[in-house]
């Protein structure tokens, strides 16, 4: 998405909002028994860095930051707001094998250990987190990202999609493309990318997940990630 944009409007990546980067500022301050992801001072951090980035007049401002209610609520026309989401099942289950992988590659050398492991991550407040995700980051801002009023965040992000200026689904790229276009008159191209580079110790570990994956209960998962889809399918209207 970020390449697309920035061939379309020919500028470079100084606006990014750098998702692992962040997460490791706010690890350091924290004790070791507490996790930075999907903690209210991560998401702050990162409103922090947009607002910069905003008052610093960057064209494009992209990555992983939540959106601003002040910022959003006043309509600056100096900005548009664009948004691609994603099946949210899918999503939750991509972003725990990314977590594999790029965190504990040995893990992923065993089905059994990834499905252990899988178990455990269901019943963790990470999941939680990963499950609501949409609702954190299109509606957390107004009540403190608490994950005690995970609905009330729900609520403010369906409210809040329906006035972004451009938003999809990344199953069907093209028509957030033509929307983008439309509204900017910059065509841009979204093109698939993976710049991993495979070597034998990562088509292994591959297999394994390719494994593992077939044993997921989709059906389970959608259920679980429920309040997502509810706003994912906005996007699909």
């Amino acid at each position: 998405m970020a390449s697309g944009l920035q061939r379309a409007l020919g500028v470079g990546p100084e606006g990014f909002i750098d998702p692992v980067q962040t997460r490791e500022w706010v690890q350091r301050d924290l004790p070791e028994a507490d996790r930075a992801e999907g903690s209210a001072r991560l998401f702050r951090l990162r409103l922090t860095l947009f607002r910069d980035y905003v008052d610093r007049g960057h064209p494009l401002i992209f990555g992983h930051f939540p959106l601003d209610e002040h910022l959003f609520s006043e309509g600056s026309p100096e900005y548009r707001w664009l948004t691609v989401l994603r099946d949210p099942a899918q999503r939750v289950l991509s972003q725990f094998t990314y977590g594999l992988l790029t965190r504990e590659p040995s893990v992923a050398t065993s089905v059994k250990a990834v499905k252990e492991r899988w178990r455990s991550y269901l019943g963790s407040d990470l999941f939680q987190f990963y499950a609501n995700l949409y609702a954190y980051y299109l509606g957390g801002h107004a009540v403190g990202f608490d994950p005690s009023r995970v609905d009330e965040m729900r609520s403010c992000a369906k409210v809040n999609l329906r006035k972004f200026d451009v938003y999809g689904r990344l199953e069907n790229l093209p028509d957030v493309a033509r929307d983008f276009s439309s509204l900017t008159g910059f065509d841009v191209e979204f093109r698939r990318l993976n710049s991993s580079q495979a070597n034998s110790d990562t088509q292994e570990q591959m297999r394994v997940i390719e494994q593992f994956e077939k044993s997921v209960d989709r059906e389970e998962l959608r259920e679980r990630t429920q309040g997502d889809v509810e706003i994912y399918n906005l996007a699909r209207g």
